[in-house]
Parts: C-alpha cells; sequence; structure tokens
C-alpha cells in the first residue's frame, strides 16, 4: 500500500516538496570546499523551507522528500569520481535514539541514483552533537574513526554542513587511512567555511564572527542549568528569526526539565516571540537543551512563514489603543479556582488578523479589540472546528 506524500515545508498533500516550497528554497552560498575536501556541492541553503526539508527528516523520520533530495544532490556529483558512497555518522546513542541516521538514509538514495556502493566507513565517538555549539567548539575533533581499508575515492554525503569542520575531520580521517580523493555533498550548507585543516587533534581557528542581534532575547531556565554554550546558541538562533517578519523584536526563552525519569524527551524548551502587535510561541520537548532548540527555531520558523505569507505585503502595524487584560491561564481554566493569571498586550485587529493569531499561539481563543468596533472581542475555536467570534455590543 502506498501512502500519500505531504510536502515538509508547508505539509500540502503531494508532491514533496511542493512547487510553491521549491520555489521559496535558496542557492547553497558559494565558497571553498572545507580543507581536505577536493570538491563540495550542496543542493539549497540551511534557512526557511530548506531547513525544515532537512529537520524534518532528522528529527521526525519524514522520508517523503528524500527522493527529490536524492536526486539534486546526486545530479551534482561526477559519479565517475566516486568509488565508494558513505555518509558521515552520527553517535551509537543518537542513532538508537532517533531508531535510524538521516545521513545514512540521504547517502543510501543518493547511492542508488549514482549506481555506486554504499559503504559504512566511519564510526563516531560518543560526544555532544554539533547541533548548538558555537563555530570555536565545532572545530574539535568529533572522534571519527575509519571502519577498515577505505577505497581510494569516497564521496562523503550529510544532511547539512555549517562551519565544514566536521567534513574536514571526515577529510583527515579518511586520508590517514589510505583514501586519496574525497568529495562531498549535503543537502543544505550555511555560509562557506574558514579555517586550517585539522591536524593532531586541533584546527586553525578563525576569530569567532557573531551575528549581529536585532531581537531582545531573555533567556532562563527551571530544574536544568542553561550553560553558555546553550545560552549563546539559544541567542544566535533565535535572534535570526527576525528576518522571517520584521517587527519582531522581543523573545523569551525558557529551559525546563520533566522530572520523570521514564520520560525520554525529557527537556522543555518555550519560545514567546514578540512585536508589532503578534505573538508566536511555541513548546517542545526533546532528550537534551541543543535539540529542543532546534526543535523549536523549526517549528518558529514554519509558524512565521506562515504569517508573513498572510500578511502578504501588508505593512501597517497594530492599533495605538492598546490595553492589559488579565485572564486565567489555559491550565487553569478548568478549576474551580484561579490559580494563575496571565497579563497581555490587547491590540486592534479584525476578526481574520485575530483567528491567525489564535493558530499561532496554539490557543482555542484569541482576546482583541476589534478595529470595526472599538470594542473588546474573543474569536474562539468550536467543537465542530468552525469559529465562533463574540463581540462586544453598546
Amino acid at each position: 500500500m502506498l501512502l500519500p506524500t505531504a510536502c515538509p515545508g508547508c505539509g500540502t498533500p503531494g508532491p514533496a516538496p511542493c512547487p510553491a516550497c521549491r520555489e521559496q528554497l535558496r542557492p547553497a552560498p558559494a565558497g571553498p570546499p572545507p580543507p581536505g575536501i577536493d570538491a563540495w556541492a550542496a543542493l539549497f541553503a540551511y534557512d526557511g523551507v530548506g531547513r525544515a526539508l532537512v529537520t524534518r527528516l532528522k528529527y521526525r523520520n519524514a522520508r517523503d522528500a528524500v527522493p527529490w533530495l536524492a536526486a539534486g544532490m546526486a545530479a551534482r556529483v561526477d559519479a565517475d569520481a566516486v568509488d565508494v558512497v558513505t555518509w558521515v555518522p552520527t553517535t551509537a546513542r543518537r542513532r538508537r535514539d532517533r531508531g535510524f541516521d538521516q545521513a545514512e538514509v540521504l547517502a543510501r538514495a543518493v547511492a542508488r541514483r549514482l549506481r555506486r556502493p554504499c559503504r559504512r566507513l566511519l564510526r563516531r565517538a560518543a560526544g555532544a552533537p554539533q547541533t548548538g555549539r558555537r563555530r570555536v567548539e565545532r572545530f574539535a575533533d568529533p572522534g571519527l574513526r575509519c571502519v577498515g581499508r577505505p577505497p581510494p575515492k569516497v564521496l562523503v554525503v550529510d544532511d547539512v554542513a555549517t562551519t565544514g569542520a566536521t567534513l574536514a575531520w571526515v577529510a583527515t580521517t579518511l586520508r590517514g587511512a589510505g583514501t586519496v580523493e574525497v568529495r562531498a555533498v549535503t543537502a543544505a550548507r550555511t555560509p562557506a567555511p574558514v579555517g586550517g585543516l585539522p591536524s593532531a587533534g586541533r584546527a586553525t581557528l578563525p576569530d569567532d564572527v557573531r551575528q549581529e542581534e536585532r531581537v531582545d532575547i531573555q533567556v532562563s531556565g527551571r530544574h536544568t542549568e542553561v550553560s553558555d554554550a546553550l545560552r549563546q546558541a539559544t541567542v544566535d538562533k533565535i535572534g535570526r528569526l527576525s528576518r522571517f517578519v520584521d517587527g519582531m523584536d522581543r523573545a523569551e526563552v525558557h529551559y525546563s526539565e520533566e522530572r520523570n525519569p521514564r520520560i525520554q524527551d525529557k527537556e522543555i524548551c518555550e519560545v514567546t516571540l514578540e512585536g508589532h502587535g503578534h505573538h508566536v510561541r511555541c513548546k517542545v520537548s526533546a532528550p537534551d537543551g541543543f535539540t529542543a532548540l532546534d526543535r523549536a527555531v523549526e517549528k518558529l520558523e514554519h509558524q512565521l512563514h506562515k504569517l508573513k505569507t498572510k500578511l502578504g505585503r501588508r505593512t501597517s502595524g497594530p492599533g495605538n489603543d492598546q490595553f492589559v487584560a488579565t485572564l486565567p491561564d489555559d491550565a487553569a481554566a478548568s478549576a474551580p479556582r484561579i490559580v494563575k493569571t496571565k497579563q497581555f498586550a490587547m491590540s486592534t485587529m479584525d476578526a481574520e488578523d485575530a483567528l491567525l493569531q489564535m493558530d499561532l499561539l496554539g490557543h482555542d481563543f484569541f482576546v482583541f479589540t476589534n478595529d470595526r468596533t472599538g470594542r473588546a472581542a474573543v474569536v474562539y475555536r468550536r467543537e465542530d472546528g468552525d469559529v465562533g467570534l463574540i463581540d462586544q455590543v453598546d
């Protein structure tokens, strides 16, 4: 039985990715290959829809787009220059946790397209994931070693490369075991790497370049320690979300930990973005804080893309007549007494914008000032799936 496919970028049933999302993919940034890599090709830039394609495969095992990814990646490789296709492996523990290795999934699909054998040539020691690490930390030895003797010409496949540090270590490991030519192809690529070929367990590193932060980000934690590395990764990644919708200038990120030892995804990340009268919120869980952050960013990118699409070219901001309303928290709404309250700025908008805000927040209701009447109003989700509007009368 064949199951229907859906676009990982927007969820639309049909081709994966759909034509609309393909048009939004940006070309991979130009730049030299990492040290020790003879040639490096990438299908698209790691942002927006491109990021969604990769992260949904990596964290949700969403493989609908794998045939399209493999076809595009294989088209960027000279098959005559390849003896064997391999992949950048994850650790044994993360493979057990996820049940698969996304780089291996891509590598085997690419190998079939190229009509070349696919073999495991590398193993990776236990250690922290590259996701969420700063540039300097990424250049540390990831603990790779060869499995047997590799052939002279190897193609290395990975889902995404950021600094290129891991690919540089892959090249060092393979060349040390006898490989002569090392090529790489990744689904996505972030800005081009710089730095020297790792040697003797070290890499020649440039000064760390930090992106200008345009979002006021508050990071907090409860029942869990927010390390400096996680805090910096949070500021870097959440700060870049402002490019999706202008005016998103405030963010609150809260980390917490489930105390139940039977819960695998015990690290929780809650993010609230605010600006120009819009409030976008998400809550995710994962085995570690860095993975939770990545999942939150992926979810927020999807929500912000949805917001930007619906806003279109409108540039009008929220109304000036705002006041603070106090409502019971969702979790306490059914309790016989009010145990917690929340305050928020109530913006002036029409009912359609209020419905959009309700969807972005993941709530069943949204309170706003109706721009047609100038009075308080509520949109709410009905049990039949439709939406109701409660408007104040004279």
